[in-house]
């Protein structure tokens, strides 16, 4: 499983991206909670975000936000 978030401008440039593909969820696990932190230039005018299942399994989403951090 894998969960991803994507900043773009105005003209669909990515200016952002997180898929963690280096740190993918494995197996059968408990809820826990996972963050993905990027830099938002000021050009950012779009915001995307999910997530996916590689191979078979069920994947259960709750509670996401998008918080400001300094």
């Amino acid at each position: 499983v894998q969960v991803w978030f994507r900043l773009d401008d105005k003209g669909g440039q990515n200016l952002g991206f997180d898929n963690m593909e280096a740190r993918p969820i494995l197996g059968t696990t408990d809820w826990k909670k996972y963050d993905l932190v990027l830099d938002v230039p000021k050009e950012t005018v779009g915001v995307a975000f999910g997530a996916f299942v590689v191979g078979k399994g069920q994947l259960w989403i709750d509670d996401v936000s998008l918080v400001t951090v300094d």
